[in-house]
């Protein structure tokens, strides 16, 4: 184990990993610990496997010829599948990360209960948004909520209050709560002070998502207009993009997004979702519901990233529905020193991060916290980046 939360995985064809993610966002905090119960609170087991099980049942006989897209998506996921096959079975015969997942398992059985009735992006759109503010008690002060720049103590994590909730920010953090037409708030005074590491992770349009009312989604074409190179550092930066599997998008993002964002891509880095039992929450090889998710790693400038893993595998047991593993936290090792990191669209927060989207308090509020006894304060000594 490298780090608090995360164990290398030998003898995988790339660098693989297998992530704890409270483990790993709880070194943002001293005196609280991120609560496994509460991030695991579906059951990835029945839940991923009864839709897998649905679809072989609805399965159409394969088409015989496949059209354009389907065979480049076939062709991207052939890519993938070899490295994916090999790293999971080295994960699966992987004596302490074996060990760490039954612990994991043992965690997650508590069934907390979470009190999550803060919904802010209803909050933002009611006349009465700019009268809401949040009090920080370490401060002693109030603050607006809404396009405002909140930051959190350096030294220790923060509790706050609004709109009759409290929350934890973590040590050395910062958001912003605005919508997208806000975002230019976060554009630096000088480019000398800009982020030189930024995650991104879009509420990509998905009919499914929007059926169901999940949370709001973005045309892709908005994204085109969002100011990346205003928001990097003078000395270039790398950008890790979250993106779902429908070819689409990748299409989107290699002839459109990059180009107008001036990116040059760098590599794939691919997050297996399994379930508790280690194994992949559903077939490598069907269509739909895939087993994994990429995040797409770019630079802003022409230059060597040879130490930046082209390809590399994060396995971990999925949290809630579109909360991803904190992956930025691994990214942040290739990045230039001093990191200056900043999340886009987050819905939760990290130690030493600026965080911006219209809920990253999402995932922030007390009840999903433990209170840490004295033998778990070691913990607090690794910081997140």
């Amino acid at each position: 184990m490298d780090d608090e939360g995360v164990f290398r995985i030998p003898g995988a064809p790339v660098d693989a990993v297998f992530i704890d993610p409270p483990a790993l966002l709880s070194s943002g905090y001293v005196d609280f610990a991120l609560e496994s119960s509460t991030y695991y609170a579906r059951n990835v087991r029945n839940h991923e496997r009864e839709q897998c099980i649905g679809e072989k049942r609805k399965r159409k006989k394969k088409k015989a010829v496949l059209n354009p897209k389907e065979v480049l998506a076939q062709q991207r996921h052939q890519e993938a599948r070899e490295i994916l096959l090999e790293s999971h079975k080295a994960f699966m015969s992987n004596e302490p990360a074996q060990a760490k997942l039954k612990e994991m398992v043992k965690l997650k059985t508590s069934n907390a209960k979470v009190e999550d009735n803060s919904d802010f992006i209803a909050l933002s759109q009611t006349f009465q948004a700019p009268l809401y503010d949040i009090t920080l008690s370490s401060q002693g002060k109030c603050v607006p909520l809404f396009n405002n720049l909140v930051e959190a103590s350096s030294s220790a994590e923060e509790v706050a209050s609004s709109a009759g909730s409290d929350f934890l920010l973590p040590k050395n953090s910062r958001f912003l709560m605005t919508d997208f037409s806000e975002i230019h708030r976060l554009i630096p005074d000088s480019p000398s002070t800009g982020y030189n590491l930024i995650i991104i992770d879009p509420p990509w349009e998905n009919k499914s998502v929007h059926r169901r009312s999940i949370y709001p989604t973005l045309p892709n074409k908005y994204l085109l207009s969002l100011p990346l190179q205003q928001l990097v550092h003078s000395s270039g930066a790398l950008i890790g993009l979250w993106i779902t599997n429908r070819e689409k998008l990748h299409q989107f993002v290699e002839k459109e997004l990059f180009p107008a964002w001036k990116l040059i891509p760098v590599g794939v880095w691919y997050w297996l979702k399994i379930t508790d039992a280690g194994t992949m929450v559903s077939e490598l090889d069907l269509n739909h519901h895939k087993p994994y998710e990429c995040l797409l790693v770019a630079s802003t400038l022409m230059q060597d990233h040879n130490d930046v893993p082209h390809r590399r595998v994060a396995i971990t047991v999925p949290g809630q529905h579109s909360r991803k593993p904190p992956l930025g936290v691994l990214l942040a090792d290739f990045a230039p020193k001093p990191v200056r990191a900043l999340e886009l669209f987050a819905r939760e927060m990290n130690a030493n991060w600026t965080s911006w989207g219209n809920e990253p308090l999402r995932f922030q509020g007390k009840s999903y916290f433990v209170e840490r006894v004295p033998e778990d304060l070691t913990l607090s000594g690794n910081d997140t980046v």
